[in-house]
């Protein structure tokens, strides 16, 4: 399985999803907002008539 979670720094919804996912063992790739990405790429990924809310968690690109 291909886990990505897209975070930001004092995100304390972004801390509970990366502990859940450790809890059940579950490796995932962490990308940080302003340095791995922009906040046009998360309206990119999930389309303009959705609110850009962070954590987006991507598994198996969907």
């Amino acid at each position: 399985m291909n886990i990505i979670i897209y975070t930001k720094e004092n995100c304390p919804w972004c801390d509970k999803v990366k502990a859940l996912l450790t809890e059940y063992g579950d490796k995932f790739i962490e990308l940080h907002l302003g340095v791995d990405f922009k906040r046009q790429d998360i309206i990119n990924l999930i389309g303009p008539d959705k609110k850009p809310t962070l954590p987006q968690v991507i598994i198996n690109d969907n």
